[in-house]
């Protein structure tokens, strides 16, 4: 009877496993989750790293950031991760006579946040504040970082060290990663593992 149910449940979105742990739970952010050195490239001297918007069909989830070369900073300082959300993949939303062109496809910087700016009709904004990404360290070390409503964390220390908001539903995500001074480099693929059900 369960195998009958879940295959039922898989016919109503075909994105999506219902059992889960497989590939098409997986919703890419930065690069492909499968191959190495396929993400962002952190230039040397930026502070904020930004990603695309990405489409989300579920609730649940969780974000998994994949170090592919260690990232770098002149000395040790806090790096954190952030979550932004939007009613689109797009900066703005344009008019019927002129909808946008292109989404909004992420940036870095070593002057401030490439967030598309609201107020505006699209509502970028930060959504939860930033958690902890690695120690206080001058190198964020090659590896996986998985973050979730509860871990690796609390959510109610102060600062928050888990995301919340990765159990609400938001119609578009992206993340940012930041730190007090600028990096020197790395590069990092990431994506959001969605819950089956």
């Amino acid at each position: 009877m369960y195998g009958v149910e879940l295959s039922a449940l898989a016919v109503l979105d075909p994105t999506l496993d219902m059992r889960g742990g497989l590939t098409q739970n997986e919703i890419p952010i930065a690069g492909n989750p499968y191959v190495a050195g396929s993400g962002i490239v952190i230039s040397n001297g930026s502070r904020w790293v930004d990603t695309a918007l990405i489409a989300m069909p579920g609730r649940i989830k969780s974000l998994c950031i994949v170090v592919d070369t260690a990232i770098t900073s002149g000395a040790a300082q806090q790096a954190t991760v952030q979550l932004f959300a939007a009613r689109t993949l797009f900066a703005t939303l344009g008019t019927a006579a002129s909808p946008p062109a292109t989404p909004f496809a992420g940036g870095q910087s070593g002057a401030g946040s490439q967030i598309p700016a609201s107020p505006n009709a699209n509502m970028s904004q930060v959504v939860g504040p930033a958690v902890a990404f690695g120690g206080s360290v001058a190198s964020i070390p090659v590896g996986i970082y998985w973050f979730t409503a509860t871990s690796p964390g609390n959510p109610s220390a102060s600062p928050p060290t888990s995301m919340t908001e990765l159990a609400q539903m938001f119609p578009c995500l992206g993340i940012e990663v930041t730190a007090p001074a600028a990096f020197t480099g790395g590069s990092f693929r990431a994506f959001f593992s969605l819950a089956p059900l």
